[in-house]
């Protein structure tokens, strides 16, 4: 699936449709956008961000939460939670910098470090309560996504996915054709949940879905 204009962040609906986040490099013009399993766009929301890049969004049942990973000084670390339904505003979590990516698994807001880091946040108010170093060798991290019980994280400039535990531990690794080496192809590459033993990749302004994490469906 190609996506309309360079992605920012993608989820699963969980109905075959997916959530994606669109924002031009250096643009303050932020889109999230809600589109069913045959394309047809269901919703479409705006906005005129702070000068932050959009790195990430995640979805639960009532909530859309968008990561803002400010680039250098400029701009506002933090996460934005919006209304799944009317996508206004509802609250905003402050958050480290060099965020690329979040998932909710466990009943918390994870959110992907590019220092190999996974943090868990409630909520509810935005607190941390976990923490866990990834062990991705000679990468640095990015996307993250639920699978099973475990996680999911892809890295800047390698072509394989790998499975972690909950602390972090190496449980195995996942090579798809539509993974590439390069470092400037591996820009924006997310991933999300999409049911059980499926993933989704969104790489630029591509978005595939992936069987096993083994190829593209």
């Amino acid at each position: 699936m190609a996506g309309a204009h360079r992605i920012a962040g993608v989820d699963s609906d969980h109905a075959g449709g997916v959530w994606i986040a669109y924002q031009e490099v250096t643009s303050s013009d932020l889109a999230i956008t809600h589109v069913d399993a045959s394309g047809t766009t269901l919703s479409t929301w705006t906005y005129t961000d702070d000068p932050s890049e959009v790195s990430g969004i995640a979805v639960d049942d009532t909530a859309v939460w968008v990561n803002h990973n400010a680039i250098g000084s400029i701009g506002t670390d933090g996460i934005t939670k919006l209304d799944r339904n009317t996508g206004t505003e509802l609250q905003t979590f402050a958050t480290q910098g060099q965020i690329s990516d979040l998932e909710i698994q466990w009943g918390e807001l994870l959110l992907s470090s590019y220092q190999n880091q996974v943090i868990g946040l409630d909520r509810t108010n935005g607190g941390q309560v976990s923490w866990m170093t990834t062990q991705v060798v000679r990468s640095t991290q990015t996307g993250i996504a639920a699978y099973g019980d475990y996680l999911f994280v892809s890295s800047w400039n390698m072509d394989t996915l790998t499975l972690v535990d909950h602390d972090g531990t190496i449980l195995g690794t996942a090579t798809s054709p539509v993974l590439h080496t390069s470092q400037t192809a591996a820009v924006g590459r997310f991933l999300a949940n999409d049911g059980p033993n499926k993933l989704i990749l969104a790489t630029e302004s591509q978005i595939a879905w992936l069987d096993d994490a083994h190829g593209v469906m």
